[in-house]
């Protein structure tokens, strides 16, 4: 046998002789997603920071960062980790779910803003004491509760060390958070005992708004304390060392001032508008209002139809449709509700005429368009024209859609008619049945359409209008 067949045969050999390799076990992974708002204003928290740490790992959590929305997204989590989801950020309170056991569908939290914290725009003012190097007074409110502000302890009882920060904004205060610990490598005893909070609305004035002792078992946690005078218009608050636990300690430490509380309370602002220039007695007339609140989160509108300080119907979103029974003139009322109470108003006005009455003329005004609420497999819309006037009506299909039913086209059905002068004209748009029976062989009961009207009369004056519906 040659060399090489022999060398072959031996390494044939010890490849059958080795034991398999285990297999690798496979590690499950899952996600954990959810939301951060703001718990005073409803508002998404954009920033925050987001991280899972898995109970009996020591290494480093996974984290992620709230988008535009609050939204967040962890991926790579081990399935069935347990543990807790700790969420903060430059200028919140952080806040932490503990517990937590994956997968779960969501987790969503609720944050309150800090307004001390420098990083949310709060700045220390003044302080009695620079402390040492790493344990300057701008670590009481650096948000961060492991860092400490240490003063000395000598100071003669008449005038006690004291720090001042003015808030990133007028609030009223619901509550302060001391979190009392040692820092800068002090004794334990060196954490903050005896203190008294005060607050002003100018820097000049001071009122105490909360006065008490910290002890031993407060140590290295937030410590919740309502203030008892003190709390409304509060632009700077001032914290006094009157004490470490232990009395004998050369300096007092306290690691972090937090003061939570809720801004001035701006009512929403909006406009209210008939989707309907010429509303008609017993058709529905679509109301719209745009409302912006730029300190709070719109919860709920409410509509009052004849203003006779009732409200008739409260919905979640901006519209609503309404059938008035008898011809004649009404105001329109609706009530934006924020999510701390505010309440902002809007009113308009409506003409309601009788089906087939002819409008008084409009003269030099382009033709006006109505769209109504879909009824099934239609949607109604109406055209006012001042002179006659060709109108044209699409109802319209996504591409991806299209595909999936097989049809040929995007658009699955048009209307071409001619409008009188003067005239309101009312007119339905339908899926066609054999389009319908094609989306109803494909297994849905839903259809996404978009509603496209034009119109355009002999003087050249034109308008469009685009709207998306849900027919079922």
């Amino acid at each position: 046998m040659t060399r090489p067949r022999i060398l072959a045969a031996v390494l044939a050999t010890l490849v059958v002789a080795l034991p398999a390799a285990p297999a690798r076990a496979q590690t499950k992974l899952t996600g954990l997603s959810g939301s951060v708002v703001d718990g005073d204003s409803g508002l998404p928290v954009q920033g925050a920071n987001v991280a899972f740490h898995a109970a009996g790992d020591p290494g480093q959590p996974i984290a992620a960062v709230t988008d535009a929305t609050g939204r967040y997204i962890i991926t790579g989590v081990p399935a069935d980790s347990t543990g807790r989801l700790v969420v903060g950020g430059p200028g919140w309170t952080p806040t932490s779910v503990e517990g937590l056991t994956l997968p779960v569908a969501e987790q969503d939290v609720e944050l309150r803003r800090d307004w001390a914290a420098t990083g949310g725009g709060a700045r220390v003012t003044a302080a009695t004491d620079e402390g040492a190097a790493g344990c300057e007074p701008g670590r009481l409110v650096d948000g961060d509760r492991t860092t400490a502000w240490s003063a000395g302890a000598g100071a003669a009882p008449a005038s006690p060390d004291a720090v001042t920060v003015e808030l990133a904004a007028p609030v009223d205060v619901d509550r302060f958070q001391l979190t009392a610990g040692a820092g800068c490598g002090h004794a334990d005893g060196a954490a903050l005992g005896r203190y008294r909070i005060e607050t002003s609305p100018d820097g000049v004035t001071w009122t105490t708004a909360r006065e008490g002792e910290l002890g031993p078992d407060d140590r290295g946690r937030a410590a919740a304390l309502e203030p008892t005078g003190g709390a409304t218009g509060v632009r700077f608050a001032r914290l006094v060392l009157l004490g470490a636990q232990d009395p004998a300690s050369p300096t007092i430490d306290v690691r972090a001032l937090e003061v939570q509380g809720k801004g001035p309370n701006v009512a929403p602002s909006g406009t209210l508008t008939p989707n309907d220039a010429r509303p008609v007695a017993g058709l529905p007339v679509r109301l719209l209002a745009q409302f912006t609140d730029p300190d709070s989160t719109i919860v709920r509108m409410l509509w009052d139809f004849q203003s006779d300080g009732t409200w008739d119907q409260a919905t979640l979103g901006p519209v609503v449709s309404h059938v008035y029974a008898g011809v004649g003139r009404y105001r329109v009322t609706v009530g934006a509700r924020d999510f701390r109470g505010a309440l902002g108003t809007a009113t308009t006005d409506l003409e309601v005429k009788a089906p087939g009455q002819t409008a008084e003329p409009l003269l030099n005004r382009r033709p006006l368009i109505g769209v109504g609420e879909p009824d099934g497999p239609g949607v109604d819309f109406r055209v006012y024209c001042a002179a006659a006037c060709r109108v044209r009506a699409r109802m319209i299909i996504s591409e991806q859609l299209r595909v999936a039913v097989g049809l040929r086209r995007r658009t699955i059905r048009t209307m071409n008619r001619v409008a009188k002068p003067g005239a309101l004209a009312n007119w339905t748009i339908e899926v066609g049945s054999r389009t319908l029976r094609r989306i109803v062989d494909s297994g849905r009961d839903r259809l996404g359409v978009v509603i496209e009207v034009k119109a355009w009369d002999a003087a050249g004056r034109r308008a469009q209008t685009r709207r998306r519906f849900t027919l079922e």
